[in-house]
């Protein structure tokens, strides 16, 4: 895999995987029209990494003041319940990744998703009022963000995506809808990272895989800082009509391709 090409795939994963309009989509999509083949998995997972990482440095506050309150105030603290968030998504993830990379892992795949949960995205943007901030995070809540983010093992899901869903339908400000699915990707990121980092230290131990993942750390971080920053103002419509778009897209592709 040449250098450029590994920063155009950090440049799409860091894109990507933080705005709600599926990773897998675009990356599966890339391997169709460019490689003709997929796309190593350790690859993918040590891009994973570079997200990670601007992850834990962007709220790395937040964090830290979560550890705190978790000593002090443990009733009061979204810890725990962003551990009981994170349960379903690890557990099944486990039994059924093999499953997923074998049978859905396609273009084809991932038009419906795409389709759907953009609809609901804009849905539930447009008609669920604001009634909660990230302190009010409660066990109850967490558990249904858990389940919800189950889903996005499914290719075209998206994980940021149904996670914000999922919090703006219990009434999360958006704010707070996309907090809590950027904290809730760091422990799911953690773990995909450690299940592979054998794989993934051989892999990083050459340069041009190195730069990707530092590319990939960077672009994140800027995508998390102007998420954050402006979606109270331009919504999630958006990300719903480019997901509708890039399903339309796949269609006209998969029927004209030879």
């Amino acid at each position: 895999m040449s250098l450029f090409e590994i920063i155009i795939l950090a440049l799409l994963q860091a894109a990507t995987e933080f705005l709600p309009i599926s990773s897998s989509a675009h990356l599966l999509l890339y391997a169709e029209l460019f490689t003709q083949a997929p796309l190593p998995l350790v690859f993918n997972v040590a891009l994973h990494g570079g997200s990670t990482l601007a992850l834990l440095v962007y709220f790395r506050k937040d964090w830290l003041a979560l550890l705190k309150q978790e000593r002090q105030q443990p009733m009061r603290s979204n810890l725990l319940p962003l551990a009981v968030a994170t349960l379903p998504v690890a557990i099944i993830g486990l039994f059924a990744q093999h499953h997923i990379a074998t049978h859905l892992h396609s273009p084809a795949m991932t038009v419906v998703p795409l389709a759907i949960i953009g609809v609901l995205l804009w849905q539930v943007d447009q008609h669920c009022p604001s009634k909660h901030s990230m302190p009010s995070l409660t066990y109850r809540h967490a558990l249904y963000i858990g389940v919800a983010q189950v889903l996005a093992l499914i290719p075209g899901v998206s994980r940021s995506g149904i996670t914000m869903l999922a919090a703006r339908s219990l009434g999360y400000d958006r704010n707070a809808s996309v907090k809590i699915a950027f904290m809730l990707a760091t422990p799911v990121l953690l773990g995909a990272l450690l299940l592979k980092s054998a794989a993934i230290l051989e892999l990083i131990a050459q340069p041009q895989y190195l730069i990707g993942v530092v590319i990939c750390g960077v672009a994140s971080f800027i995508v998390i800082k102007f998420l954050l920053r402006y979606i109270a103002r331009i919504g999630f419509a958006i990300f719903a009509g480019y997901r509708l778009l890039l399903a339309l897209t796949i269609i006209v592709y998969l029927l004209w391709k030879p």
